[in-house]
């Protein structure tokens, strides 16, 4: 879909410049499928000949994580390959959790612009379709004619890769499935999750919801992390981090709420902690908590969430 919509943005002579996945949403249209949604095109570039360039050359606009090498290096004539390489960028970053260059402009500069092919998915996503592994290198590719030359093209070479993939989307459909509704991600294309708890007394009771957000830890140490929610329910969260922690402890925990995305911080009861996946060699830790002072608002938002989440009717 993101492809569909870029090859409509350049066939209209517009190339965006600031693909990521903050511009991207996802939506439900009348009939109760996810559309993903292309945003903010406040840097775009139109390249009508009479038109004048809405920023001057040499200027340097974007993200640099997402910035092909000729926008880096602030070159005059961008085009739509640039947009190729940016959506290039997001699909490894759903492949593997990372992005290919990370670190500010000096950093990313440096290495786009050394010799040599495009980092590949494989060494982080080993059990990857190599056919799409492939596809994800020929559109970070250096150079831009090496690059699939349009954003159709490189959307007809995914489809070939992942040949019978459904063309939507199930980011926001309800736990319970039904028979028509789309399959999970395959593993290799998943974030870490905990293994299942190794007795029901470690099992939340709550009902809760996959809720993917940025957390902010406090240790008992006075340490501070960083960390991501998976789920979420009233009572606690599973919170993947590599917080250097033990059941039984008591962690000081900052995140968004669900709904109205409000900022709360909580005491929270460390109830186990696991390695985020088998043989992950990154540090990576599940942690399932329990609230302690959970606000009444807190409350109500997570359970509302949570409610909408997992409404078997909401097709």
């Amino acid at each position: 879909q993101l492809c569909s919509a870029l090859d409509a943005a350049h066939a209209a002579d517009v190339v965006h410049r600031d693909l990521k996945p903050s511009n991207v949403i996802i939506v439900r249209d009348a009939h109760g499928l996810e559309r993903i949604k292309l945003v903010d095109f406040g840097i775009a570039q139109v390249r009508a000949p009479r038109d004048r360039k809405l920023t001057g050359l040499g200027a340097l606009i974007g993200t640099p994580e997402y910035m092909a090498p000729e926008q880096l290096l602030a070159l005059d004539d961008i085009d739509a390959r640039a947009d190729v390489y940016a959506l290039g960028v997001m699909l490894f970053e759903c492949l593997t959790g990372q992005v290919p260059y990370a670190g500010e402009y000096p950093m990313v500069l440096l290495s786009v612009t050394r010799p040599g092919p495009a980092p590949s998915v494989i060494p982080l996503c080993p059990t990857l379709d190599e056919a799409l592994a492939n596809v994800v290198e020929k559109a970070m590719a250096k150079r831009r004619e090496d690059r699939f030359q349009s954003a159709a093209e490189f959307g007809r070479a995914i489809r070939a890769a992942v040949n019978g993939a459904r063309p939507n989307t199930a980011l926001l459909t309800p736990a319970r499935r039904s028979a028509n509704q789309p399959p999970p991600l395959p593993k290799a294309a998943a974030t870490p999750t905990a293994p299942q708890a190794a007795n029901s007394n470690e099992s939340r009771r709550a009902a809760r919801a996959p809720y993917c957000t940025p957390v902010a830890i406090l240790t008992p140490d006075g340490k501070r992390w960083e960390g991501r929610n998976e789920d979420i329910s009233a009572g606690g969260m599973l919170l993947v981090s590599n917080a250097q922690c033990v059941a039984g402890q008591k962690l000081r925990v900052r995140f968004a709420t669900p709904v109205d995305g409000r900022l709360v911080t909580c005491t929270a009861d460390v109830r186990w902690v696991r390695d985020a996946r088998a043989g992950d060699q990154s540090g990576l830790r599940a942690i399932g908590l329990s609230f302690t002072d959970a606000t009444p608002q807190m409350v109500a938002s997570i359970e509302s969430f949570v409610e909408f989440m997992t409404d078997a009717n909401l097709a």
